[in-house]
């Protein structure tokens, strides 16, 4: 939250079709609402301390666990910051270049779960189906709600009207209809943006369209306190002109081998024929991004549901093949799921890190302990020789010795000799092997809110 440079109204952008005679309606389409918390950490530390409101400061990643600030990364700034030039997972040292006045907070997850949680109370309540993505960020299937809303408010329409002797067109009725929903869902969205702000104190970009990447490209069109609704017969005009990294997925690397094909925005990309996409990148990708620029995914907003595992991740803000920068990455990740495995009452006896290239390879670690563990620091310990497990050359990851108490398990995708040449775009941890403490007092399958996280 960001009080000062926010408006005090909520910016809406209404993408409509103004050509006669075709209706925008929604009719037998999802109704897909997407949540972004804008400036998540800063904004949580600003409710903490609201002498920050209106100042520059940055949420660090440290290991630094006492004391001043002394090195890091930026893991989320404050507007005030950005506009003085600092970004997420900068240094701390060019940060503070940038702005020497700089406030500094260390990265609290437990906290910021706390707050995450109230959000997703908020979020569930408006919702037919909750799927959270991430800390800050959430899909929101409300199809039923909004179209059981529409039918209540036609019913009542009807029944004051009964006395008309003269019924609409069949285009006048499918203007009035979509009127309805498009104030409907107007009236939705920000209902939902009003309730986050009034009960967290937080401020949201919110996107509607009927996929999951429209509705997330939609949450991104406008920051901060945005909404952005896409009707469905204008998705291709919303696309047209908006570059293809707005795609989800579509990073620094794709981008530029799309550049050379010629491909710059999301209209290029949806006139492309797709068996040329699918030669340059592969069928399964080819294909997505394709169907993404003609507002063709079908993917369905789904509860994270019980396995048999636990696991988190994080797609970085920029990638990065710095080790020190991972790392403080891993340590944020490891606060969050240790705080999972502690409410489900686990213990774990296998840790395991992903990380995935800029080219979207894939690659995994793990190893395992010989008995089970419940301590974050059993998570923490095993993090730093996994991670340097993808810098050793094969002749050095055949000579490391195990440590005590722990036998190494398995990698995968562990072809390549070295790994300082690829950097990262996003990293996860996986804790398996799982049993439940004795007299934890919990079930297995239980699960509460923040198991969404």
């Amino acid at each position: 939250m960001n009080s000062g440079s926010a408006a005090d109204f909520t910016q809406i952008n209404q993408f409509t079709n103004s050509s006669s005679g075709q209706s925008d309606s929604w009719n037998n389409k999802r109704i897909v609402i997407h949540v972004d918390l804008n400036s998540f950490y800063p904004s949580c530390e600003e409710l903490r301390l609201p002498l920050l409101m209106g100042k520059p400061h940055a949420v660090i990643m440290t290991h630094e666990e006492q004391g001043r600030i002394t090195k890091g990364v930026v893991a989320s700034c404050s507007y005030e910051a950005k506009k003085l030039g600092v970004k997420s997972a900068m240094p701390l040292t060019s940060a503070l270049k940038a702005c020497p006045d700089l406030i500094l907070n260390r990265v609290d997850i437990p906290y910021y779960l706390s707050i995450s949680e109230k959000v997703l109370n908020i979020l569930h309540d408006y919702s037919d189906i909750l799927e959270q993505t991430s800390i800050d960020e959430a899909y929101l299937d409300c199809s039923k709600k909004i179209h059981a809303l529409t039918i209540h408010k036609d019913q009542a329409r009807d029944a004051d009207d009964s006395s008309l002797t003269t019924r609409p067109s069949k285009i006048e009725s499918n203007a009035i209809n979509n009127l309805s929903y498009s104030h409907l869902i107007e009236d939705f969205a920000i209902s939902i943006k009003n309730k986050i702000k009034k009960e967290c104190g937080l401020l949201t970009s919110v996107g509607v369209a009927s996929t999951k990447s429209i509705a997330k490209i939609a949450s991104d069109f406008r920051k901060p306190d945005g909404l952005t609704i896409v009707l469905p017969t204008e998705i291709p005009n919303f696309l047209q002109n908006l570059e293809v990294e707005r795609i989800s997925g579509i990073g620094t690397i794709t981008r530029r081998s799309l550049k050379l094909m010629g491909i710059e925005t999301i209209g290029q990309l949806a006139t492309t024929d797709v068996q040329i996409l699918v030669q340059r990148f592969g069928n399964k990708y080819g294909i997505r991004m394709w169907k993404i620029a003609k507002g063709l995914d079908e993917d369905l907003v789904q509860p994270r549901g019980e396995h048999i595992s636990l696991s988190t991740e994080y797609t970085l803000p920029a990638i990065t093949n710095d080790q020190e920068t991972l790392l403080a990455h891993f340590n944020a990740l490891t606060d969050e799921l240790f705080r999972r495995i502690q409410r489900k009452g686990y213990r774990f006896r296998t840790v395991g890190i992903k990380l995935v290239h800029a080219d979207f390879v894939v690659e995994t670690r793990e190893r395992s302990y010989l008995r089970h563990q419940e301590t974050r620091q059993s998570i923490s310990n095993a993090i730093p020789g996994l991670l340097q497990k993808f810098y050793s050359t094969t002749s050095e990851r055949q000579e490391m010795q195990v440590v005590t108490d722990i036998i190494e398990d398995k990698s995968s995708n562990c072809s390549t000799d070295l790994f300082v040449n690829a950097p990262v775009r996003k990293i996860g941890i996986r804790i398996s092997n799982l049993i439940l403490k004795r007299g934890s007092g919990l079930e297995d399958g239980q699960s509460s809110m923040l198991d969404y996280l």
